[in-house]
């Protein structure tokens, strides 16, 4: 019992410093993203959104699609939250200006954005966003690995090291090591209540037509 006790010992030694050796340090992360960057071209994929506050009360998830393209001037981004149907909204960010939909009470929202806010940024990091764009105000760190639906994602923490980033002190992603995309990211605030976005069926680079980021709307839609 005890030989076999040690030769398990043994093999297992022998084996951590391998698992060790594959373990990516925060640059190897880093340098993966960007490569993902550099060939973005469109998104689509299911998108799951939760809140949860910092007693751990958790809203209901908030399911629905999105869907990025490039631009020469700014990303395009069409986020369409369809359940549940008294959370439903969809979000349009084209051309510097963002515009909200609500179905239940036929009302919308608009204003400018700026295509350097933090909230896009979040959304477009592991998809088209280079590290460049977000490591002078926040501090990366390759963590480790935890296992999201069945996949042993590369977790990445930002945290802040900006004033301008203050509101959000820390964003975490889950990235697939396959494809180097978020499967999840979440969103901490200052007050330490945080958002989760869960990726799935993701397609990347598949083409989408200009006419896919159009909001619409009924002629009645009134502005809130």
């Amino acid at each position: 019992m005890r030989q076999i006790a040690f030769s398990l010992a043994l093999v297992l030694m022998c084996a951590l410093p391998v698992a060790w050796a594959q373990e990516l340090t925060t640059q190897q992360v880093l340098a993966k993203l960007d490569e993902k960057a550099s060939s973005f071209t469109t998104l689509e994929a299911a998108i799951s959104q939760q809140n949860v506050s910092v007693y751990g009360l958790k809203d209901p998830v908030m399911n629905g699609k999105i869907y990025m393209k490039t631009t020469k001037s700014s990303p395009m981004t069409l986020l369409d939250i369809a359940t549940p149907k008294a959370q439903a909204a969809t979000s349009l960010i084209r051309d510097g200006n963002v515009t909200v939909y609500f179905p239940a009470s036929n009302g919308y929202r608009e204003t400018k954005i700026d295509p350097n806010a933090q909230y896009l940024q979040f959304l477009l990091i592991g998809f088209g966003a280079p590290s460049k764009t977000w490591t002078n105000s926040y501090s990366p760190a390759a963590t480790g690995r935890e296992t999201i639906d069945k996949v042993n994602a590369v977790v990445l923490e930002l945290t802040s090291v900006s004033g301008t980033t203050a509101s959000f002190p820390k964003v975490t992603f889950w990235l697939d090591p396959q494809t180097w995309t978020p499967i999840r990211t979440r969103v901490t605030k200052k007050s330490k209540d945080y958002v989760d976005f869960t990726y799935s069926n993701i397609k990347l680079n598949k083409g989408l037509a200009d006419s896919v980021f159009t909001l619409k709307m009924p002629k009645d839609a009134t502005k809130l």
